[in-house]
């Protein structure tokens, strides 16, 4: 199957969902979502200008490729074993892979023809568009009040600091600081926990995946989960480069690593099964 017939096929199945169970409406904001973001794919992968290196498009296509067995057995599944979870699940599997496409997508803004960069850039003030349509930041910002409360008031900071380096009113180190702060620390809670599940000292975050992915080793949010580790440390790396004032990000650029950050972040706590995380990170707290 050619990645449009397969970007199509996706896009039939959540189509077809949603028509044949309106009813369902616990889950219909989240597939509703998830087609929204597959629309876009869609819409990515047939604009594609033929001077996009194959290498890039492959990147883009590879990052949209992989949900598509995840939404066949979600239709499947349905009604008996559809939950609101696995609408979930579905919707960041799509937040995920667009998130490894979109970084493709906004390097090619730089070191390429005009009509590679533009072409590029009106794709990720697109996805832009489509998080603040979804409140993407609002959905992180439920998670960690539901998961993580103690990290709120960093997430706070975090997007206050955002906002005031885009107006250039504060440096923009200052963001670079309290987002790296805020990925490290979530990501310390989460490995805490694992190591209390696994019993070690120490987590490698495979085993992190392993300890507290929803549905357990080799469900589609395992994998998932492991497939944040690369996004995790590209961010780590470029908002440290930010913090130490090792680069003056343009703004179109400061807001495709913001983009990022949610996506990453929202994926994450899709992925984790809050009750396993609570309990060992309740016994975590204890000794």
């Amino acid at each position: 199957m050619n990645p449009l017939d397969n970007l199509k096929a996706k896009r039939q199945l959540l189509s077809g969902w949603i028509a044949d169970h309106r009813e369902r409406t616990e889950q219909l904001p989240h597939v509703q979502q998830s087609l929204d973001i597959v629309n876009y794919q869609l819409d990515v992968v047939s604009s594609m200008p033929p001077a996009l290196p194959t290498t890039v498009q492959d990147d883009i296509v590879m990052g949209y490729s992989n949900s598509t067995p995840y939404w066949e057995q979600f239709a499947q599944a349905y009604p008996t074993r559809v939950t609101v979870l696995l609408a979930i699940s579905g919707l960041a599997l799509e937040a995920s892979g667009s998130n490894v496409a979109y970084q493709a997508i906004s390097a090619a803004t730089i070191g390429y023809t005009p009509e590679v960069h533009d072409w590029a850039r009106g794709k990720t003030v697109e996805y832009q568009a489509i998080q603040q349509q979804h409140n993407r930041a609002g959905q992180v910002r439920d998670s960690i009040s539901r998961v993580v409360p103690h990290r709120l008031t960093e997430f706070d900071s975090a997007e206050s600091s955002f906002a005031f380096a885009l107006g250039r009113s504060q440096p923009q180190s200052v963001w670079g600081i309290h987002a790296r702060n805020l990925l490290e620390h979530v990501k310390g809670d989460f490995f805490v926990a694992a190591q209390k599940a696994q019993k070690k000292q120490k987590v490698k975050w495979s085993e992190f995946a392993d300890a507290l992915a929803r549905g357990g080793v080799g469900s589609a949010e395992h994998k998932g989960l492991i497939a944040e580790e690369a996004t995790h440390r590209r961010l780590h790396d470029a908002f440290t480069d930010i913090a130490k004032n090792l680069i003056q990000v343009p703004e179109a650029d400061l807001r495709d690593r913001q983009s990022e950050f949610h996506e990453h972040l929202f994926s994450l706590f899709s992925f984790v099964d809050e009750p396993t995380f609570r309990t060992n990170a309740q016994q975590s707290a204890c000794t």
